[in-house]
Parts: structure tokens; sequence; C-alpha cells
């Protein structure tokens, strides 16, 4: 019989190397991985130093401020390092030794995660990753994580809706509507 794991296992960053036809029974989904406090013990490869607080930047956002994560993240003793607040900033210089990088859309370069030695951990802010490049992360043992389960519902929602549009011609008649012609029978058949 399997069982869950209390830690992501390695190979974690690598979103094809885990999915739920490959794992033993009752570990998917796994157990979330404890948060990094004086109570628990950090594993050796992260080695985080208790005379500097560990630095997160967050590249990029799709809400108004980062005061949650900087709440999130006051609990470890992070220092929250939110680039749209620094505009005149490149991203390589504020990823200059942080010891994470959160993402939504912004590309994570290879020239980032030089900037960032002490890196340990690449994030994105939802499903895909196509931003950050994986094999450079494992290569240097950076775990990635994402947010697999991120809009579902919506993108579901979404879905319909164009599929109902698409049925019974809403964008076609919108135009038409809208160079003042009402004539229904003008429209693609909705067959």
């Amino acid at each position: 019989t399997g069982t869950a794991w209390s830690s992501p296992p390695f190979g974690w960053q690598n979103s094809r190397s885990l999915t739920p036809s490959r794992l033993p029974l009752r570990a998917w989904p796994p157990k979330p991985h404890p948060v990094h406090t004086s109570r628990h013990r950090l594993p050796a490869c992260h080695p985080l130093k208790a005379d500097k607080p560990m630095r997160v930047l967050i590249t990029d956002r799709a809400w108004p401020d980062v005061l949650i994560e900087e709440d999130v993240l006051k609990h470890i003793g992070a220092q929250v390092v939110d680039a749209e607040s620094q505009p005149n900033s490149s991203l390589v210089e504020l990823a200059r030794d942080v010891d994470a990088i959160a993402a939504c859309w912004a590309p994570v370069s290879h020239e980032m995660l030089d900037a960032a030695p002490s890196c340990r951990v690449v994030s994105r802010f939802g499903i895909g990753l196509d931003n950050i490049p994986i094999d450079e992360c494992t290569r240097r043992g950076i775990v990635v994580s994402y947010v697999p389960d991120y809009c579902i519902p919506e993108v579901a929602d979404h879905t319909i809706a164009l599929l109902l549009g698409l049925l019974r011609n809403i964008v076609f008649l919108d135009q038409q509507i809208k160079q003042g012609v009402y004539d229904l029978s003008a429209a693609p058949s909705m067959s």
C-alpha cells in the first residue's frame, strides 16, 4: 500500500514527472509541505542563514498590492521584494541574492537565476510553467512549484460561454446590430 509524502519528492519541479497515474496508491494529492518556521528543521538543501532575512521576489501580479504575501511571509521572517513597486529596476537587478522567486506572467530568465545563487524556489502564480526554465532550475537544484487547479471553473465557464456564442452567432449578430443592420437571416446557419 502507498503512503502520502510528508514533503515533496525529488523531481517535483518537473510538472510531467509527478502525475496521479505515476504515484503509489493513496499518495495523490500529496500532503502540503510544512511551513518553514523555527519549529521545523530545514532540509540540508536549503542553506538559510539566520543572520539575514529570506528575500522573496514577486516579479509581477494581477492584484493591486502584495499585502497578503507580506502577511503570509512575515511568519518566517521573509522580506518581499515587489518588482511592480520599483518600475525603474530590472528583474535581474531585483533578483540579486533573493531566496525565492514568484512569478505570474513575467519570464524567469537564466540571468535572473544567475543573479540569485541562493534561490531555492521558483513559484508560478498559475497553472502553466512556460515562463520558467524548468530544466535550468532542475540543474541548479531549485524547486519549481505552481497552482495546478488555479481558475479551472472560470476556464470551464468561459469555454461554455464561447461555445454558446458560436452556436447562436452572438459575435456576428452583435457586429450587424452595431452597423445598423437587423437581419437574422443574414447570420450563418445555427444548425
